[in-house]
């Protein structure tokens, strides 16, 4: 699942372009692998455009008058008239928004709107549903032999509280019980990030934690840490501007990020995921951004209590947003040659959250937060990480991400990178081009 065209062919009126390839017009593909007695294994591929009616209407109207996260637009459209067709289209278009960023396959999801839980796979894949999700509250769901967008949910259908706009495209799962975690960012004086849970067995949605209060702000996350006992929410560097309502003013996310401040430390906020006790501890580190998460993990330290080690690829600015724009990125824009192997690097970083007491957090106005400890970082470490599942939430040796290496406009490289005795090695021809993240089977 991905970002696919970003042109909308409207002859004779001038074509349409998508600013930004997180606005890209999404894709499903799927490889079915069939293994016959004696014969040759067969692949069978199939894909799907999951837009059709956005891009309908872009090609009917000509602009796309929808919420994005960094498309360009007329300056000429009034405020109110951005907020009425928002909210027009949530009533009336809900097949419109473009969610086109992870895919997720057997989320058992009971809303108010549907209450029924589907029950025997019906497909000879063993998936029986498909939902796709992105960086708003917004889930789309696919029909798992066709592809075909089959239904919309909103997260506060699964539960009331979760009212807010903004939510994780990178939801996690426990390996164990099938659990999915989530956030639901809802704006206001404070900013209240509401941790919680779909049950597998139930499909019912669980709040496990509100974070919220002073120093609290909203920002731009696009993925978390989970664990056997804890999921991890970790308030990066892009926050919104004026409470995060300026995205329904500037009608985009990227350009209601504040400029990055080093100044501002990354907030950590661990929440029990088991035992209902909410947020359990807070922590801070140096200033920073971050993509993409890769893994986290529990250990027992010499005191008997609870050390969560949590690794992901960092940022010290905010500088890789604004190299996604197309114009940086297709190689038939002179812009985007002229820079062709200048980019923004991230480090494989690893951060020690030390003592966990598993007690429900009691700090007042002007507590000292502890700091995290780093423990490693490595390097020009690649983006859209990948390890072997079957080491989710313990720690792995081998990481594998995707590199520019300048010999394309975009990336060009499969790095592997051993996490422990902190090498690399890249894997793959010069002159290939990657587009996101492959894909892992043990």
């Amino acid at each position: 699942m991905g970002p696919a065209s970003y042109k909308i062919e409207r002859s004779p009126q001038k074509d349409f372009e998508v600013s930004h390839w997180f606005d890209g017009f999404g894709e499903t593909h799927r490889f079915q692998i069939i293994v016959n007695n004696g014969g040759k294994p067969k692949v069978i591929y199939t894909s799907r455009h999951q837009d059709d009616e956005l891009t309908n209407t872009i090609r009917q109207s000509g602009t796309y008058s929808f919420i994005t996260f960094a498309q360009k637009r007329d300056p000429c459209i009034g405020i109110f008239g951005k907020v009425m067709s928002f909210f027009e289209r949530i009533l009336t278009k809900p097949f419109a928004n473009n969610v086109n960023v992870a895919i997720y396959p057997n989320m058992r999801i009971k809303s108010n709107q549907r209450g029924v839980l589907r029950g025997t796979p019906k497909h000879s894949s063993g998936v029986d549903s498909l939902w796709l999700t992105t960086d708003c509250s917004i889930l789309k769901e696919l029909d798992p032999l066709t592809l075909e967008p089959i239904g919309v949910e909103y997260q506060t259908a699964l539960h009331p509280l979760l009212s807010g706009p903004l939510s994780c495209a990178h939801a996690m799962s426990d390996p164990i019980t099938g659990d999915v975690y989530n956030y639901n960012l809802n704006f206001g004086r404070f900013a209240t990030y509401r941790v919680f849970r779909v049950s597998a067995s139930s499909g019912e949605t669980e709040s496990l934690a509100a974070i919220a209060g002073a120093g609290v702000e909203p920002a731009y996350l696009h993925s978390f840490f989970i664990t056997a006992d804890f999921v991890i929410l970790c308030v990066w560097g892009a926050r919104l501007d004026h409470c995060g309502f300026n995205i329904f003013l500037g009608w985009n996310v990227l350009d209601a990020i504040n400029p990055f401040d080093p100044s501002k430390p990354v907030r950590w906020f661990v929440i029990d995921r088991k035992a209902g006790r909410g947020v359990v501890a807070e922590f801070q580190s140096p200033a920073a951004f971050c993509f993409h998460t890769v893994n986290a993990w529990q250990t027992v330290n010499a005191e008997g209590q609870i050390d969560i080690v949590c690794e992901y690829l960092e940022y010290q600015n905010l500088d890789i947003l604004y190299e996604f724009y197309y114009y940086e990125i297709v190689s038939t824009s002179k812009q985007a040659v002229s820079r062709k192997g200048i980019d923004s690097h991230a480090a494989l970083t690893k951060y020690c959250l030390s003592n966990i007491r598993g007690k429900i957090l009691d700090r007042k106005v002007g507590d000292e937060i502890p700091h995290a400890k780093l423990v490693l970082q490595i390097p020009r470490a690649g983006e859209l990480p990948t390890i072997n599942p079957n080491f989710s939430m313990r720690e792995s040796k081998f990481l594998y991400t995707v590199v520019n290496r300048g010999y394309s406009t975009f990336m060009d490289g499969i790095l592997k990178v051993d996490t422990m005795n902190s090498t690399t090695i890249i894997l793959g021809e010069s002159g290939w081009s990657y587009s996101w993240g492959g894909n892992l089977h043990p």
